[in-house]
């Protein structure tokens, strides 16, 4: 009832580019293509799973969400399971490898219906610049990293919509007491970014879930 008549209908030729080396043109061509932006059947996923990814030590792949007819591009089991559970508990739509615009942006629930507020939220850039911690670089660039949010969850709260994100992270690295350790900066980078949104943000610590 929430899907209209050649909606899914695919668009010709292949999508941006998104391996190899990082451009601005890249950027720009992901960004007018409508990655990383939409929600439930209409979202795509910033980062996508292709022939040319690979890990040593995580599983990357998709998985499918039948009733969004879209795919999700899980970077680990870890995230596979998460995105099963949030589902299964009743989120409403999991937003997968969901991206932190590094410019000023309206705010993640733009658009969807029953929203109870709508803003612009700062960018990662200015969140860097007041905390002092420094965005990232694509390898080989000066261009500034668009980080992304291992999922961001809707759900039905009774009074509108409710915004969750859920990032996937080991046990050691979110209590491990160094804070200038790189990846920690990372978190603490995300964090701030959902606190300046309003969006409630959990740790998920998916290496620990039984497999029942």
């Amino acid at each position: 009832e929430h899907f209209r008549w050649g909606e899914f209908t695919q668009s010709p030729g292949r999508p941006p580019a998104q391996t190899g080396v990082m451009t601005a043109k890249k950027l720009k061509d992901l960004i007018l293509a409508g990655y990383g932006q939409g929600h439930e059947q209409h979202y795509k996923s910033w980062l996508r799973v292709t022939r040319g990814d690979y890990s040593p030590c995580s599983r990357v792949g998709h998985l499918d969400y039948p009733d969004m007819y879209r795919l999700m591009h899980p970077r680990s089991m870890g995230e596979r399971y998460t995105f099963c559970l949030a589902r299964w508990l009743g989120a409403r739509d999991v937003r997968d490898a969901y991206p932190v615009w590094l410019l000023p942006h309206r705010h993640p629930g733009h658009g969807l219906p029953g929203f109870g507020f709508d803003h612009e939220v700062p960018g990662m850039l200015d969140i860097s610049a007041e905390c002092g911690i420094k965005v990232g670089r694509y390898p080989g660039t000066n261009l500034p990293y668009v980080s992304t949010l291992d999922s961001l969850t809707t759900w039905n709260d009774g009074e509108g919509r409710l915004l969750v994100a859920l990032e996937n992270k080991p046990e050691s690295l979110t209590y491990e007491p160094n804070p200038l350790l790189r990846r920690k900066e990372k978190l603490e980078l995300t964090r701030r970014y959902c606190n300046a949104a309003g969006i409630r943000r959990l740790i998920i610590h998916a290496e620990l879930f039984p497999l029942e």
